[in-house]
């Protein structure tokens, strides 16, 4: 068997958002065309919030599973791409995505009274791991 192209690993994440969106009564495709990228970041939002419930319900640490995921992320598209070909610009927006994704969970944990004494920590790991030099 040969191993998944990144390819391959977006096509099993439009599934996921497909599936997710009709459950939602969201529309990945509209008619003959794509839904616009705006709506499809909504949606990939939403998944995401809804991942976040889950953790929570299921006491599952996403700042953890972010981190993990983005670390795999980097290690399959540097395989794939070589790193002349890594957009500075999107990796920089990225970047400012996952820090304020960081920053709402620790804000609502401490609204909820959680832990956050190891958010900046967490978010510090998340930052060398997702973001090394390009």
């Amino acid at each position: 068997m040969t191993a998944p192209t990144n390819r391959d690993r977006a096509d099993w994440a439009l599934a996921a958002c497909q599936v997710f969106a009709g459950h939602t009564g969201q529309k990945w495709f509209e008619g003959d065309g794509e839904a616009s990228s705006d709506e499809q970041q909504e949606i990939v939002g939403d998944l995401l919030c809804d991942l976040m419930h889950l953790c929570d319900f299921y006491k599952v640490d996403f700042c953890a599973a972010l981190a993990s995921g983005s670390h795999h992320y980097d290690a399959e598209r540097t395989d794939e791409y070589p790193a002349a070909l890594l957009d500075r610009q999107n990796v920089n927006q990225v970047k400012a995505q996952v820090t304020a994704l960081a920053e709402v969970v620790a804000r609502d944990q401490k609204a909820q009274g959680g832990v956050t004494e190891n958010i900046t920590r967490r978010l510090a790991r998340i930052e060398h791991i997702v973001f090394p030099v390009v």
